[in-house]
């Protein structure tokens, strides 16, 4: 028997989070969620040798922070260094994908309030 995912889902937006948990729930059934608000506490979470998730899927706006502070922050971690890592946005800007790949995302997707819209992304 497969063992379910563990994925790392992060965003300061306890809406958006909401919507997320769902979509992924229910695309991806067994699913283990570990959610963060900020970029500090999912760092120091997924740099801890104890640490093992299958992928991360990470906001580009974090408030405070950027999506991409973490991703080059993961990407520096011997632990993290080959971690898959989704970058979700509302923003559709060239420049925001392409600073997203430079730093080593492996897919960024557009990010809808639409539950249904965000499960087919």
């Amino acid at each position: 028997m497969k063992t379910p995912p563990h994925i790392v889902l992060v965003d300061d937006d306890a809406a958006h989070r909401i919507i997320e948990r769902r979509a992924l729930k229910q695309a991806i059934q067994g699913a283990m969620l570990l959610e963060f608000d900020s970029a500090n506490a999912t760092i120091t979470a997924l740099k801890s040798p104890d640490s093992k998730p299958d992928i991360a899927i990470i906001d580009l706006n974090l408030g405070s922070a950027s999506g991409l502070d973490i991703v080059s922050e993961l990407r520096r971690a011997s632990n993290t260094r080959e971690l898959p890592i989704i970058l979700m946005s509302t923003s559709q800007l060239d420049s925001d994908v392409l600073a997203s790949y430079a730093v080593g995302v492996n897919i960024y997707i557009y990010k809808s309030d639409d539950p249904e819209e965000f499960a087919r992304n």
